[in-house]
């Protein structure tokens, strides 16, 4: 059996290392939260994919790729998300894998929160740590 909270924090720890702790990306991972909380997870993948500038690796593509394959884990959820087709098809497959099943959503919309706050505390603890050696 699988330990969900270890896979959102390990999760979180690679989120965390591919932006790094910078104020930009604590700001990006504050605002996908808010969204994710209060409109649920088609609204964040929304929001992240409206973020998201053109022909750019940024912060709001890493966190899309990290929640897609977070939640396509077989272990965890299994969702059947297509990661290698058009933005259409990424979207049309969250929205049948997740379907009208409430566990589901659920379970899904608190592994994505989990692994954003740990890894905006990840982000929060490094940036403590670097300011207090700066000092």
């Amino acid at each position: 059996m699988i330990h969900a909270d270890r896979v959102c924090f390990e999760s979180g720890s690679k989120i965390r290392e591919k932006l790094g702790s910078t104020k930009e990306s604590q700001k990006v991972i504050r605002d996908a939260i808010a969204v994710l909380q209060e409109m649920g997870i088609y609204a964040q993948f929304l929001y992240l994919s409206s973020k998201h500038e053109k022909g750019t690796q940024d912060s709001y593509v890493l966190l899309v790729d990290h929640e897609s394959y977070l939640l396509k884990n077989q272990e965890l959820l299994g969702l059947n998300i297509v990661l290698d087709g058009t933005v259409e098809d990424f979207f049309e497959s969250v929205r049948t894998s997740l379907g009208d099943s409430a566990p589901r959503i659920y379970m899904a919309k608190e592994l994505l929160e989990r692994t954003l706050t740990y890894a905006l505390y990840e982000m929060r603890a490094l940036e403590d740590k670097t300011q207090q050696g700066g000092e």
